[in-house]
C-alpha cells in the first residue's frame, strides 16, 4: 500500500461521514492503527480491508484505486497479475489465460 491508499481511505471515511475514531471503533482497532492506515506506514490485512469496504459502502477496486469493472471489460494491475472482470452478474478474478472463478456479485444498498 501506499500513501494513495492511505488518501483515499481517509477521503471515502470523510465522504461517508465517519471521523477516524468512529471507523477505529467499527472496525475494532485502535485510532493510532487506523492512523497508519491512512498514512500509508501501514496496511490493513484483506479481512479488515473488506470491512472497511463494509464500513464505507464502497469497493476494493475504489478502494486500492482501480476502476470498478464495467460489463465486458477487465482490470489488471500488471502482465503477470490476477484479472477482475465483470458482466454485472458476476465477477471472474482469475490469472491471465485462466477460467478464473465467477462469483455472483453483491447487490448494493
Amino acid at each position: 500500500m501506499s500513501t494513495a491508499f492511505g488518501t483515499r481511505l481517509r477521503e471515502i471515511r470523510k465522504r461517508g461521514g465517519h471521523t477516524t475514531v468512529s471507523a477505529a471503533k467499527a472496525l475494532c482497532v485502535s485510532q493510532p492503527t487506523y492512523n497508519t492506515w491512512e498514512l500509508g506506514t501501514r496496511e490493513p490485512n484483506i479481512e479488515k480491508l473488506l470491512a472497511i469496504c463494509e464500513l464505507l459502502d464502497t469497493s476494493p477496486n475504489e478502494l486500492l484505486g482501480f476502476e470498478a469493472p464495467t460489463p465486458g471489460t477487465a482490470v489488471t494491475t500488471g502482465a503477470n497479475s490476477p484479472i477482475i472482470s465483470g458482466n454485472g452478474n458476476s465477477v471472474t478474478i482469475g490469472a491471465p489465460g485462466s477460467p478464473g472463478t465467477a462469483r455472483p456479485t453483491r447487490k448494493r444498498k
